[in-house]
């Protein structure tokens, strides 16, 4: 399980589950880099100016459309 906090500009509170979030991720902003395209499941937790994802990342190639 991965733990990730990230920081968001908002006052409201939330707690929801997620299955269809993806990310665009690379090692820097090089363009010559390659990106991987990250999907979420998990939980977000929505506090004022962070949010907390509780779940696991796994790379879109990797995974079954079910």
């Amino acid at each position: 399980m991965d733990l990730v906090i990230r920081p968001r500009l908002g006052f409201g509170f939330d707690v929801e589950h997620n299955e269809d979030i993806c990310y665009r991720a690379g090692k820097n902003s090089n363009e010559d880099e390659a990106t991987v395209l990250l999907c979420y499941v998990g939980l977000l937790i929505k506090l004022p100016f962070c949010t907390i994802y509780l779940g696991e990342f796994y790379e879109r190639d990797k995974l079954n459309d079910d």
